[in-house]
C-alpha cells in the first residue's frame, strides 16, 4: 500500500498504479484502504535539497519500497469488497479523533 500511496499523492503514474490498472481497480475502490494506511504511515513534512543546494519541506506521502510489493487483490472486487470492510474501521477511527 505504501508505493500506492506515494504514487497517488503523484497524480497516480508508476508501476503500483500500472498494476492497479490492469486489474480494473481504480482509486476511488482504494479510498478507505488509503485513508487506513494514512494512520499506521502519516504524510509528513521532511527536508530535502533541491538540485541547487537550496533546503526546502517536502510532503511525503506513504513509503517508496523496492521492489515493489506484490498487488494484494486480485481482481477490482476483491478490492471493493476489502476498502467496504475497512471503512468502519476507519470511520470510527476519523470520530475518536474528532475534536
Amino acid at each position: 500500500m505504501g508505493p500506492t500511496l506515494a504514487e497517488y499523492s503523484d497524480l497516480q503514474c508508476g508501476p503500483a498504479w500500472e498494476v492497479l490498472r490492469d486489474r480494473g481497480i481504480r482509486s476511488d475502490d482504494l479510498a478507505w484502504l488509503m485513508e487506513a494506511y494514512k494512520f499506521v504511515d502519516p504524510p509528513r513534512l521532511e527536508m530535502d535539497v533541491t538540485t541547487d543546494g537550496a533546503s526546502v519541506e517536502v510532503l511525503r506521502m506513504g513509503r517508496q519500497i523496492e521492489p515493489i510489493p506484490a498487488c494484494p487483490w486480485s481482481s477490482a472486487e476483491v478490492a471493493r469488497s476489502r476498502n467496504r470492510e475497512i471503512e468502519a474501521e476507519v470511520r470510527k477511527q476519523r470520530e475518536d479523533e474528532s475534536p
